[in-house]
């Protein structure tokens, strides 16, 4: 997900972000510590150069994995419940507001093609 472009602090956000792509209850915060990267200008800095925010980043590549997954055949007999767990959801219904604003549809809608 890092581009070769980007500045080092910024991929190396980028990157801790996509490690942690499905991890329940990420603290942002805690991940730019833990990073080295907690100065205030930060999310600025990655906004500037990714586009986006590390929260809107994250929750952008966390549907697109949503998507690919629901696409999956092999996977269609997983419940969108579990699969929003396995994404890092807390809540089946949260996944499938958030889903649905980013896709404009369901998810089960969207597993059906």
């Amino acid at each position: 997900m890092p581009e070769p472009a980007w500045p080092a602090d910024v991929r190396s956000l980028a990157a801790a972000v996509a490690e942690n792509l499905v991890t329940p209850r990420l603290r942002l915060v805690a991940l730019q510590r833990q990073q080295g990267l907690a100065d205030h200008n930060m999310i600025a800095r990655f906004r500037r150069h990714v586009g986006m925010t590390p929260k809107q980043h994250r929750l952008y590549h966390r549907m697109e994995l949503a998507k690919r997954l629901l696409r999956q055949a092999e996977l269609g007999t997983v419940s969108i419940t579990e699969m929003a767990l396995a994404l890092g959801f807390e809540r089946a219904d949260y996944f499938s507001v958030v889903f649905k604003k980013h896709t404009g549809c369901r998810p089960s809608a969207y597993r059906r093609g």
